[in-house]
């Protein structure tokens, strides 16, 4: 397990890889290497996981905790999939948006480029391999 601790630079780097080749988990992120190879990594307490195409910042916080303020990116691996998770998802969401967040979601199965280009505001203007 990755643990980015308290430090002020918790990164994962896999700027070899492009997001498209990354599904996400709950606390792990799965990469395709192609030829049908993979490998995971669990992590926990990370700030930005940088990929070839674009940095993704992650968010870890109790949401019914009402004190959040600013963009809350979420990453939704299978498991949202689930009716009763898809419920708490837009019950979580509808909390920060009355809490004057900005919510963004992509889901394990979108179009990284796609998705992430949509929140040029947020993630800039990515980079070209």
């Amino acid at each position: 397990t990755v643990d980015g601790g308290g430090g002020a630079n918790n990164v994962i780097d896999l700027t070899n890889f492009g997001s498209s080749a990354v599904t996400f988990g709950d606390g792990t992120i799965t990469v395709d290497m192609g030829g049908g190879q993979s490998f995971q990594i669990d992590y926990q307490n990370i700030k930005q996981i940088q990929f070839a195409d674009v940095t993704a910042r992650t968010i870890t916080a109790n949401t019914n905790a009402g004190s959040w303020i600013g963009s809350g990116i979420f990453i939704d691996g299978p498991v949202h999939d689930t009716p009763t998770q898809s419920e708490r998802d837009s019950d979580a969401e509808d909390r920060l948006v009355d809490q004057g967040w900005s919510v963004i979601r992509i889901r394990y199965d979108d179009d990284w480029t796609t998705a992430v280009s949509k929140f040029r505001s947020v993630f800039g203007d990515g980079r070209t391999t």
